[in-house]
């Protein structure tokens, strides 16, 4: 049950990220996080056992991985003239700012979190 250190992230995201693959084994599921072009911006995508799958985020209850997909809650105001917000759906994303926003929100996540180097996969 150990999870990433600060200079372990630290470490994981000074690395120039373009090209490579980070491989994570988190709760007994094998993470890659693989940088991509998304509306034009560098976004980092996350994939569970090394597939995505629109499923998990049509039906979440049914599947377990949907947990390590970051959760934001859209919110809508009561009245025009009230301060007062509800929360009305939560949405899940399948992508991250950076790598180091999907390592922080996996090392909150997940009660296990390791690095896999290149050369113990398979």
């Amino acid at each position: 049950m150990s999870k990433l250190s600060k200079e372990q992230i630290k470490a994981l995201t000074d690395k120039p990220t373009e090209y490579v693959t980070i491989r994570l084994m988190c709760d007994g599921y094998r993470i890659s996080l693989q940088d991509s072009l998304i509306k034009r911006k560098l976004r980092t995508q996350l994939y569970v056992n090394g597939s995505f799958k629109g499923k998990w985020f049509v039906h979440p209850e049914d599947h377990a991985e949907i947990k390590f997909y970051r959760q934001r809650f859209m919110y809508v105001k009561k009245s025009p003239y009230s301060k007062k917000k509800k929360a009305i759906e939560m949405i899940r994303h399948a992508d991250f700012a950076s790598v180091g926003q999907a390592l922080r929100h996996l090392n909150t996540v997940c009660d296990s979190v390791e690095v896999i180097e290149e050369n113990d996969c398979e």
